[in-house]
């Protein structure tokens, strides 16, 4: 359980999955017309919505929680429902083991189906999708309604630590060791999930260690002018503290190798993410050697990354960062537009670190990073996961000065934080 009662500005809210270890976090953000991953669309517009989290534990449970965010500040109402809790699931001839959930990521497919997707320490990738008889006109909030295991991929060549969605190609992306999985829809099947291509990643001199074993993924989109995504790029990171970004081409035998591979850290890289600010597309990465990195991503650019970026450094060699999570705040009448990345720890230490446009002397990376929120001990164990939960301005507080929430995954359970 967490020791943090209320400290710089942070209070816990409210604690769930006690005495469980949660390996894993998802958001699902559902308006009136759409339905989105909060994770793929990380920004802090959620009038309307309604708010779904996942939770993978150590011992391979999924729990899926109905947040209504309004009523968290007050425990007697009834503001988190269970939706699912289904320890070692067996659904259609597939059954979920007791091994750890290690990455989580909610869905949508152009033809509208929604989905989860859970790696597990199985070396599987288990695809819960809602019921094909649901019609999201009538159920726009996919709460009361059927979930069920519709494929388990796999298997892969070790534990699936991440996964990434491609929303542009109808495309899921999973590591396992040091392969990247690409996994397409295949209308000509139940299972509705085919295999598209298996590529590596080898050992290099210019790594940090001899291992070139993945750990984590992300996609970075490129915009039209019309604010909409015309392009996606899947990028890559692990144990050797490179860096990758891959073509998402999958027809040529030339896209069996990175694009480019960078070494961007002195440990293994154990979390990245992209987010927006103004027009430009930030990367994050977080590592074992104690530092968050950001990078302009550009597209455009045959290095993708410009040659400048930005560090903090935590200043102890002990220090390992293994959990991250990017919001986009706009700009308010008091405030710039600015994006905040939370950080955890593997000694359960959380901090909030905080970027924006800035008129630097450095004209290929004009932002300012500093340190927002010190790190502060949310719990004895390790943060293994943080996801932001968007939020409404509740309990007739504007929504210019309310509160952030995050979900943070420890090794004692799942604390709901504000700040």
């Amino acid at each position: 359980m967490s020791n943090l009662a209320c400290d710089n500005n942070i209070s816990v809210v409210q604690e769930l999955l006690t005495n469980q270890g949660v390996t894993s976090l998802d958001v699902l953000l559902s308006l009136p017309s759409t339905l989105t991953g909060a994770t793929e669309d990380n920004t802090d517009d959620t009038e309307g919505s309604t708010i779904m989290l996942a939770a993978g534990t150590k011992k391979g449970n999924t729990v899926l929680f109905n947040l209504d965010v309004g009523k968290l500040h007050h425990p007697a109402s009834s503001a988190i429902d269970v939706i699912i809790s289904s320890q070692f699931l067996k659904d259609e001839g597939f059954q979920q083991k007791p091994y750890p959930i290690y990455s989580m990521r909610f869905f949508k497919t152009g033809d509208g189906k929604v989905g989860l997707a859970c790696g597990g320490g199985d070396r599987f990738l288990t695809i819960w999708q809602v019921d094909d008889n649901v019609d999201e006109a009538e159920s726009s909030s996919f709460v009361d309604v059927d979930w069920r295991v519709h494929a388990a991929l796999g298997p892969h060549t070790g534990w699936v630590k991440d996964i990434a969605f491609d929303g542009l190609k109808d495309r899921l992306y999973s590591i396992g060791c040091n392969c990247i999985e690409a996994w397409g829809i295949d209308e000509n099947t139940t299972a509705r999930w085919r295999h598209l291509k298996k590529r590596a990643i080898e050992s290099s001199p210019e790594g940090a260690t001899l291992s070139s074993d993945l750990l984590c993924l992300t996609m970075a989109n490129t915009l039209d002018s019309g604010g909409s995504t015309s392009e996606t790029t899947l990028l890559s990171a692990g144990v050797d503290g490179r860096i990758h970004v891959w073509s998402n081409d999958l027809t040529s035998k030339g896209d069996q190798q990175p694009l480019r591979s960078m070494r961007a850290h002195d440990g293994r890289v154990n979390a990245i993410a992209t987010a927006r600010l103004s027009t430009r597309t930030l990367f994050f990465s977080v590592s074992n050697d104690g530092t968050l990195q950001c990078r302009l991503f550009k597209s455009d650019n045959e290095d993708y990354f410009v040659d400048s970026y930005s560090t903090l450094c935590f200043g102890d060699d002990d220090m390992r960062i293994i959990s991250m999570s990017c919001v986009t705040l706009a700009a308010t009448l008091d405030c710039d537009e600015r994006v905040l990345v939370a950080l955890g720890t593997a000694d359960g230490q959380f901090g909030i670190a905080e970027v924006r446009q800035s008129s630097s002397l450095d004209k290929n990376l004009p932002i300012s990073m500093k340190l927002k929120i010190p790190l502060v001990r949310i719990d004895d164990g390790s943060i293994h996961a943080i996801v932001y939960v968007p939020r409404a301005g509740g309990d007739g507080e504007p929504s210019s000065v309310k509160k952030l929430l995050f979900a943070i995954g420890h090794s004692n359970g799942l604390s709901l934080i504000s700040c």
